[in-house]
């Protein structure tokens, strides 16, 4: 079992218990994260953030995870428990480019109530009308309680339904705490991601109707590049798209409000594992798996942007350093060959904690050529794509030159087969 100070990250776990691992997690992690209640809930129960970074000194791009605004989504929780864990255990390189902020439970009451009272359970605690708690008529969806097209589709104004808009926008405790918190990053944000389950989807904005937001050719882009990943990491699968086509239109939602009221449109709904056979009952035994897959799937979100708005000359070096979160040789393969795509006639060095550097020395094209040639060095079993051992591992001590020209390659000094 993965403990933290007695934590156990494979199984579930009720609010106290995340509360205290969070801060536990902050106390112990050398000042790379710091923990803070945003605001208090309908019932008064403190919702907190971790804050991730390689120092807060100097202002950088702020990226949001948001979890458990739906309080039966136990898996969505978990995820975010991990991936803080992950930051502050292998404090990748981007923590000094960016501050990571994760509120794992954004709806407490509900999540309270699911380990308590119904599993099931779906929306927050609040009660508007004074109906029985006996009934199923309080609480409301706070992922319809958004001021974004608010209750024209996919919600019902009926507070006996899992999906109850709430009398107003933002008639909820928890989703004004969230929308307050989010204007406070608004100049900053750089990227927001809502995990939920299930479903096995990595879906863009919108999800009230089928329009279409502005930069739809990036967004499809990143979310077909973090499907890609998943599978070729020998994740689940899972499917991309716009929320209204592959879910249902859905109006009140986050990321909706996101999109529209902050200049942030790198802007994902996560539907994660699994396509229906435990649902939200997930076991125990696939919340590890889960995390691991989607958070394989994020780092292209943040690199993207940054490549593709340089001027491609030959004379332009660009240091990008990134340590892989799970540096297993097929997804750095995967990455490498998403930098070789994003670049044309540009020197690219890409560094992990390591040093391995990919040294991309000549005009790479845009038809595949290195993709197609990593592919290859996996079939002929130049690389075992079952091994188990860690890339970075096997190549540290190495530089390989890599150049691709007309989909010809070249090795540098040392060849793969030498590091074998």
């Amino acid at each position: 079992m993965r403990q933290v100070g007695g934590f156990e990250l494979n199984i579930y776990h009720n609010y106290e218990e995340i509360i205290e691992f969070l801060k536990h997690l902050t106390k112990h992690s050398k000042h790379l994260a710091i923990y803070s209640n945003i605001g208090r809930s309908t019932k008064g129960n403190e919702i907190g953030v971790v804050k991730i970074s390689d120092g807060f000194e100097k202002e950088k791009p702020v990226v949001i995870i948001e979890c458990g605004i739906h309080a039966r989504e136990w898996v969505a929780v978990s995820t975010c428990l991990w991936i803080a864990n992950d930051l502050v255990k292998h404090k990748p390189k981007l923590l000094g480019k960016y501050e990571f902020h994760l509120i794992p439970i954004v709806n407490p009451d509900g999540y309270i109530y699911t380990w308590n009272r119904n599993r099931y359970w779906r929306k927050n605690l609040s009660n508007h009308f004074n109906n029985s708690f006996s009934s199923q008529c309080f609480g409301a969806d706070l992922n319809r309680n958004f001021d974004a097209n608010f209750c024209e589709s996919g919600a019902s104004k009926n507070p006996c339904e899992q999906d109850f808009c709430g009398p107003f926008a933002f008639s909820e405790a928890e989703s004004k705490v969230l929308r307050d918190y989010i204007l406070k990053q608004k100049s900053k944000l750089k990227a927001y991601f809502a995990l939920h389950n299930f479903g096995q989807f990595w879906m863009y904005p919108y999800a009230h109707s089928h329009k279409m937001p502005s930069n739809i050719d990036q967004l499809v882009k990143l979310s077909k590049l973090a499907v890609d990943t998943i599978k070729r990491s020998k994740g689940a699968t899972y499917e991309q798209g716009q929320v209204a086509k592959l879910i249902m239109e859905s109006s009140g939602s986050s990321i909706d409000w996101v999109y529209d009221n902050t200049a942030c449109k790198i802007v994902f709904a996560i539907e994660l594992r699994d396509k229906g056979q435990h649902g939200f009952r997930l076991p125990n035994a696939l919340i590890e798996p889960t995390a691991i897959e989607a958070w394989s799937g994020f780092p292209f979100h943040f690199v993207q942007s940054d490549i593709k708005n340089l001027e491609a000359t030959n004379n332009q070096k660009v240091d990008i350093e990134f340590k892989s979160i799970l540096s297993e040789k097929n997804i750095l393969l995967e990455r490498i060959s998403y930098f070789v795509e994003e670049t044309n006639r540009l020197n690219l060095t890409f560094t992990d904690r390591h040093k391995f550097d990919v040294i991309c020395c000549e005009t790479f094209l845009r038809n595949g050529a290195l993709a197609y040639l990593l592919d290859g060095l996996i079939k002929n079993e130049t690389l075992d794509e079952n091994e188990s051992m860690w890339f970075h591992e096997s190549l540290a001590p190495y530089q390989v030159a890599i150049c691709v020209a007309n989909g010809k390659s070249i090795w540098g000094s040392n060849s793969l087969n030498e590091v074998k």
